[in-house]
């Protein structure tokens, strides 16, 4: 992905964000409690939620990167072949 891509990354992104606010308000509200009156349900189980999608985040992006890799090995193996062919020998 590159410049080109750009308006690809940058709609994801927006639409993400767009949807963790729709997403994240009803879910910020079923931790009201009603007894104390406060959110501090919410306030100690965010940190956690925000751990959890971080550890997500990384796995999933070692494996994409992975699968990546694994795609486009036969390209990378023809192009380092033709730069040794390319080269001049010593």
């Amino acid at each position: 992905m590159g410049p080109r891509d750009f308006g690809k990354i940058w709609s994801m992104a927006g639409s993400g964000y767009t949807l963790g606010m729709a997403v994240g308000a009803p879910i910020w509200g079923a931790f009201y409690d009603p007894v104390t009156k406060s959110y501090t349900t919410g306030f100690y189980l965010a940190p956690i939620a925000l751990a959890i999608v971080l550890v997500g985040s990384v796995i999933g992006s070692r494996a994409g990167y992975r699968q990546h890799t694994a795609m486009h090995e036969k390209e990378l193996a023809a192009w380092e072949a033709d730069d040794a062919e390319a080269a001049p020998a010593r």
